[in-house]
């Protein structure tokens, strides 16, 4: 998908590419992001720590103490793998919770495979959260194009009725919700690319804002 992607560069845009490498022609990262930002990462281990980070952050400043009697919010929860022992004639045999927690607390997809595949042994999820799609790319060519690799924002989850996993636990020493992946029903995600029926509407209500925000102004300054 990036080698398609880089056939169809232009000179001029590859030019102008490397015109943005951080710390050349005096470019350098801000200390601080103000509203949405995204990051590239050279490796899953750095993507890993900083979406740990982000979450740290997210969950200590929306959740109660671990000592509480308040529940944690419905908005975030832990989705975790149900992990396995590897040896063939223990394949179907749960490891302790001990080692289980430890994996999901502590390893990310740069340290557990599934088969050939990366994994997150624990998925950290909050409403409105970006997430990566792991799809097939034959939806590329649609009108709102899809794939491997799209970014997408969490809308909602939905949890099996009776799930007799899905609890609370210590995270940052708050209280999280969490429960395992076989009684998680589903997650819904929206596609974060605008498409231009979107882009015509917020451009016609920016213009309604700023008409009404004119017209107002206009009568003040007459009273």
């Amino acid at each position: 998908m990036k080698r398609m992607w880089l056939n169809y560069l232009t000179k001029k845009d590859r030019k102008l590419i490397n015109t943005r490498v951080v710390e050349e022609n005096g470019l350098k990262l801000p200390s601080t992001f103000l509203g949405d930002a995204c990051y590239a990462c050279p490796s899953n281990r750095e993507q890993n720590a900083i979406s740990g980070g982000s979450f740290e952050r997210h969950i200590l400043s929306t959740h109660p103490s671990f000592e509480s009697q308040e529940l944690p919010p419905e908005h975030t929860i832990v989705i975790e793998a149900d992990i396995r022992s590897t040896r063939s004639k223990q394949k179907n045999v749960t490891i302790d919770n001990v080692l289980r927690h430890r994996i999901c607390t502590t390893c990310g997809d740069d340290n557990v495979k599934y088969g050939n595949k990366h994994v997150n042994p624990a998925l950290c999820l909050y409403i409105g959260a970006y997430l990566i799609c792991t799809v097939g790319n034959e939806f590329l060519q649609e009108k709102v194009p899809r794939g491997n690799g799209a970014l997408c924002r969490l809308v909602s989850m939905k949890i099996k009725d009776n799930a007799t996993s899905h609890t609370y636990k210590k995270y940052y020493g708050k209280k999280v919700a969490t429960v395992c992946a076989k009684d998680t029903k589903w997650i819904e995600c929206e596609h974060v690319m605008k498409t231009d029926n979107m882009v015509r509407l917020e451009r016609e209500n920016h213009n309604l804002r700023e008409k009404i925000l004119t017209t107002s102004e206009k009568n003040h300054a007459k009273d």
